[in-house]
């Protein structure tokens, strides 16, 4: 039997608008609703990921770069 790697994600998260620059939002953060909280990079691609609802930043469930898959939590909006 020939092993079969695991399937990697094809997109990463980052909350940074640049390496150099602080995160689109901190735990504790106040957003509105279209506020742009991080980016989705896909095949060099980079889609904002804006808030769908009002509230505090309770979480930042992924860490900067890592891998997402469609419709994974990524930050926690109380």
């Amino acid at each position: 039997m020939v092993p079969r790697s695991t399937p990697r994600p094809s997109a990463s998260f980052t909350p940074l608008s640049h390496p150099r620059y602080p995160p689109f939002v901190s735990v504790g953060d106040t957003v509105k609703v279209g506020q742009v909280v991080g980016v989705i990079e896909a095949m060099k691609a980079f889609t904002d990921v804006v808030a769908d609802v009002e509230g505090t930043v309770a979480a930042v469930l992924v860490n900067n770069e890592e891998g997402v898959e469609y419709g994974q939590p990524l930050i926690q909006i109380k």
